[in-house]
């Protein structure tokens, strides 16, 4: 017979060595019901962050974060399901008539955070994100600077997957027919896809601050021959066990509510900002912005390839560079906010490279100005048509009617029909000087 003896006596000693047992079974279990899918089931091959993560200084999503994220996601289907949405490649999208509203699921949100935990811009396989209830869709998005910032911006990430709206052909809808450029859209608006769990985390790779967003969807959409959604009136053929949400009337809800939303932020990051507009480059001096890597770091995001930062044996010196593959588009943005010119006149400076390793088809190099106000003003471009290549190419254009603060944005795309094409692109000193050229 046991006896109680004192703080750490015989009985405690037992019941603590049975409550590590309980927990290492428990821990088993929950891993093996990952493994029966495959072994290279996230939660079963990841136990923690992987070995590419360097310096990882944020992981994890709030509970604030994640409320944003449903909601966010729930306005846009709701946006497309009651036919608000006006883009697309042929025509505006029509209305959806069983399109489910989202919910957060924690479980998704695990599997999701794993992943994003292995810091690798990659989506794992088909049944490394499954769970028992459903097979499991998913998006990612990746930006990366030069400089360190502790701020995730889902909003950025879920507007990259939705734009691609615009490039969606709705005759595709049924037989849905996939396109990978526009599967992220897709998967966001695929009406059978009811719950939501996302993960995130920064870190470094190579000289940038990365920031990897990942968000799982359940059930998965994407199927090829399937249905993305049924046409016809919102919120007339919603699914058994559903009816019109109260909150999106577009949308079809279950009453659930979802999985009650835990943060898994480690640690807890401070919210984005307001933008003060009196720490922004003086509009009346002459030089608005410039991003020489010789000289400076530059904040710096990017989307569709990874830009990197190369040494060259050149008076150069260090340019930014990518390979853009046929079917893809590249996208640099850099993250300073400039204000316009007084006299709403610019002068765009830049060095590019730009040629083909493979191929012929002509690539486009586009400069934006991407006003960050939604003033209705159209984006002010350049188009850099001409080939480059050996030495980088200096140019100077002259660009007018600047009236709202901007970002700019480099650009380019290899059409899909380019099979096998691969072209190279690299920038440098690139200056906006208040005025003409």
């Amino acid at each position: 017979m046991w006896v109680l003896t004192g703080q750490h006596g015989p009985l405690e000693m037992l019941m603590t060595c049975l409550l590590v047992a309980a927990g290492l079974a428990a821990t088993v279990e929950a891993q093996f019901q990952y493994c029966r899918f495959t072994p290279k089931h996230t939660l079963c091959q990841h136990r923690g962050p992987g070995p590419r993560c360097d310096q990882m200084q944020a992981r994890g999503v709030t509970a604030q974060e994640a409320k944003y994220i449903v909601a966010e996601h729930n306005e846009l289907r709701d946006k497309v399901a009651s036919g608000r949405e006006t883009r697309g490649s042929i025509y505006s999208q029509p209305q959806a008539a069983n399109m489910r509203q989202l919910e957060w699921d924690e479980e998704l949100a695990k599997v999701a955070q794993r992943h994003a935990e292995q810091c690798v811009f990659k989506h794992d396989c088909r049944d490394c994100k499954r769970v028992a209830r459903f097979k499991v869709g998913q998006n990612l998005y990746s930006s990366s600077s030069t400089r360190l910032d502790n701020f995730s911006e889902w909003r950025r990430a879920i507007y990259a997957w939705y734009d691609e709206v615009a490039l969606f052909n709705p005759e595709h809808i049924e037989p849905f027919v996939f396109s990978s450029p526009l599967g992220h859209y897709t998967q966001l608006a695929w009406a059978t896809s009811s719950r939501i769990g996302c993960g995130y985390a920064l870190y470094k790779e190579g000289p940038w601050w990365t920031k990897l967003y990942v968000c799982n969807y359940g059930s998965a959409g994407n199927f090829q021959r399937g249905q993305m959604y049924e046409r016809g009136t919102p919120c007339s053929q919603c699914p058994s066990g559903t009816s019109c949400s109260r909150q999106y009337p577009a949308l079809c809800s279950d009453g659930s509510g979802g999985s009650p939303i835990v943060s898994t932020k480690q640690p807890a990051l401070p919210a984005t900002p307001a933008v003060d507009l009196s720490s922004l480059p003086n509009a009346d001096g002459r030089s608005l912005f410039s991003c020489d890597l010789d000289h400076e770091g530059c904040r710096v995001k990017f989307i569709g390839t990874t830009w990197k930062v190369i040494n060259t044996d050149s008076a150069q010196g260090r340019i930014l560079g990518t390979a853009v593959t046929s079917g893809r588009t590249t996208e640099l943005t850099f993250q300073s906010l400039v204000l316009p010119p007084r006299e709403g006149s610019l002068c765009l400076h830049y060095s590019f490279l730009k040629y083909e390793l493979r191929g012929s088809a002509a690539v486009e190099l586009v400069f934006t100005l991407e006003p960050m106000v939604k003033s209705g003003h159209r984006p002010i471009e350049h188009v850099e048509r001409s080939h480059a290549r050996g030495a980088m190419t200096r140019r100077s254009v002259q660009l007018d009617h600047v009236t709202e603060p901007f970002r700019l944005r480099v650009s380019a795309s290899v059409p899909a029909w380019a099979f096998g094409q691969a072209t190279v692109v690299a920038v440098d000193d690139v200056r906006l000087v208040a005025g003409p050229c």
